[in-house]
């Protein structure tokens, strides 16, 4: 969900109220859940009108329609989740940072004999990085999040897109 326009007149928030103009109400960000796309997103029954505005995107950002799109925000997040229940390191693991230059943020996650690392592009452009040398051709993709390349093995380097992040896993020794 995206934050809704709010009109001055279906102001709800005490800090915006109070303060008008500055910013700091909450109501773009508590604005109704969006279920589906029929009147009120399906918040509410369509003869009663819902505490704040609907985003008017919300016949594509919804629930019904994230759940049955492989690459949604709603599948990365049950993706994600799946996957920390599934590996001990990502939530009970050590953490070591990594150097990564500009807005690359990495770091792994290890327990045990799992090891695996996390490297987020923070940045709207592409980045390469380099592997840490235990990683080069002996890792894969466990999860990128735009959900679209999992599997294989990847060489020295890790092509990042913008805002994309990766999990991967250290394959075991040939």
């Amino acid at each position: 969900m995206e934050d809704a326009w709010i009109p001055s007149e279906h102001i709800q928030d005490p800090w915006e109220i109070h303060s008008p103009g500055i910013g700091v109400g909450r109501d773009p960000e508590r604005s109704p859940m969006l279920w589906n796309k029929e009147l009120h997103a399906g918040f509410c029954s369509n003869n009663v009108l819902p505490w704040l505005p609907i985003t008017t995107e919300h016949s594509t950002k919804n629930v019904e329609f994230q759940q049955n799109d492989p690459r949604s925000f709603l599948s990365l997040t049950r993706a994600l989740l799946a996957l920390r229940k599934h590996h001990a390191s990502l939530h009970a693991g050590e953490y070591m940072s990594l150097y990564a230059p500009g807005n690359l943020f990495c770091f792994r996650r290890f327990c045990g004999q799992e090891d695996l690392l996390v490297a987020l592009n923070l940045d709207a452009y592409a980045h390469e990085w380099m592997l840490p040398k235990e990683y080069r051709k002996r890792s894969t993709v466990l999860l990128s999040t735009s959900m679209d390349r999992q599997g294989g093995r990847l060489g020295e380097n890790l092509q990042l897109r913008g805002n994309e992040g990766v999990i991967l896993r250290l394959l075991d020794p040939p």
